[in-house]
């Protein structure tokens, strides 16, 4: 059997700018309008070291390797797993999981195999493995009910370390060196966006009060574990209420230590060239 190739590591001159929130929290927009902010920021860079910024949304609804994630979200699955969870195996979280892991690791592991990352690279993520640190409890929620749990938050916690172990240990993803949450309390405001964009809720969006749960969950969650260290950039900023311009600036204005750090690496990759 012919071995594959081990891959170089090209981490040093990558920089990955990760957005989460709830629905309807200005992620897309968002993400896009860092992407043209960092053009303009990066412009020598883009010409000296091939610098290239790259934006990701997962799931990738267009991709196969989301095909079961999607049947997932439609509640499309005969016979669908119970939605408790067991405390000790965590069997159903991690079958999950996996239906969202597999997603990402298909498109990191072509990143890979195809180089892309042997340029200088700023990826900039709609979501990325962090969502399923609070999302994955809208079923964490059911075990919680059922089983009458004296300390739900260290089982959320406990949780949330299988799917850091699952995506970052097993799977190899990256962690992320800037986190940007964006947040929304108002549940109403959520559902009125969705209502708004037209397209048919999936099984996380059509609760309110698993809705609520994930809000509380996302709020919640110490994140600080599961950034690069190197880095440690978390924003926590609230878009209710917010014109998008504000939300931008607010973001620009919290990433540009981490960005200033960046730069730095790129001028010595430069000088080298």
């Amino acid at each position: 059997m012919k071995r594959q190739p081990i891959l170089p590591d090209y981490s040093k001159y990558n920089l990955f700018i990760t957005l989460e929130g709830l629905d309807a929290t200005y992620k897309e927009t968002n993400a896009k309008a860092i992407a043209s902010y960092l053009k303009e920021d990066f412009k020598k860079y883009i010409d000296s070291v091939d610098l290239q910024i790259k934006i990701v949304s997962f799931p990738r609804y267009k991709s196969e390797a989301s095909y079961f994630v999607k049947r997932h979200l439609a509640n499309k699955f005969v016979d669908h797993p119970k939605v408790d969870i067991n405390p000790e195996s965590m069997d159903y979280l991690k079958f999950v999981s996996n239906l969202f892991l597999l997603d990402m690791y298909d498109w990191y592991e072509s990143m890979r195999v195809n180089r892309v990352f042997s340029k200088p690279t700023i990826i900039i993520f709609d979501r990325y493995w962090y969502s399923m640190l609070y999302y994955l409890t809208k079923d964490i929620q059911g075990t919680i009910d059922k089983v009458h749990l004296k300390e739900p938050e260290e089982f959320i916690k406990k949780c949330q370390k299988t799917v850091f172990n699952m995506a970052h240990v097993y799977y190899k993803l990256p962690v992320t060196d800037i986190l940007i949450n964006l947040h929304n309390n108002s549940i109403d405001d959520i559902n009125n966006k969705l209502n708004t964009r037209g397209n048919k809720k999936d099984c996380y969006e059509s609760d309110d009060c698993y809705l609520g749960f994930v809000r509380n969950t996302f709020n919640n969650t110490d994140f600080t574990p599961y950034v690069n260290s190197k880095y440690s950039n978390i924003s926590d900023i609230n878009v209710e209420g917010k014109d998008r311009e504000a939300i931008k600036e607010e973001i620009v204005s919290a990433i540009k230590p981490s960005l200033r750090r960046f730069k730095l690496i790129l001028s010595a990759r430069a000088k080298r060239k």
